[in-house]
């Protein structure tokens, strides 16, 4: 193989790698920031998404901070409705703050009349036993929920699990 064809199949592998690296980092960071500034995560465990340009639907699964887990269970909704914003979206005069505003926390348990929400669906369609755990969870007391447009957060104590799921 000439010199010239392996520089150039060289650049376009780096290229492509440095673009999935610079996507995910960018991914990583726009579902970090559409959650509640006051809820600790430690990881990212699992994302799903699928669509097309316009609409799409997915989600992410991340595992709570140990102190935040702490302060849920000392002080359940009042914690949480301490804030109502995502955390990229804090500032007033953020033209996108009113879509990333979360209505008031609620317990579980949630009516479940056709099963999880789309989104949620979508998130979990891949993995029966996370989405069993997921709607035990929503149909029994003991974790919480909150809407906003084109998304849901669904938080697990017991398993140190938040979900952060959209549609639209």
């Amino acid at each position: 193989m000439p010199a010239n064809v392996r520089y150039i199949l060289f650049f376009l592998f780096f290229l492509i790698v440095s673009g999935y690296t610079a996507f995910t980092f960018w991914e990583n960071d726009f579902y970090l920031k559409a959650l509640p500034s006051h809820l600790g995560v430690q990881e990212i465990l699992k994302k799903q998404s699928e669509g097309s340009f316009r609409e799409s639907c997915g989600g992410v699964i991340f595992q709570l901070s140990k102190s935040t887990i702490s302060a849920i269970n000392k002080e359940g909704v009042t914690f949480l409705n301490r804030d109502l914003y995502g955390r990229g979206y804090q500032e007033k005069n953020d033209r996108e703050r009113a879509y990333y505003t979360y209505n008031k926390w609620t317990k579980t348990p949630i009516k479940l009349t056709d099963g999880l929400s789309p989104g949620m669906h979508c998130l979990l369609k891949d993995d029966k036993d996370m989405a069993k755990k997921v709607r035990f969870a929503a149909q029994h007391e003991g974790s919480f929920y909150t809407v906003k447009s084109e998304a849901e957060l669904l938080l697990i104590p017991e398993l140190g699990l938040l979900f952060y799921a959209y549609f639209g």
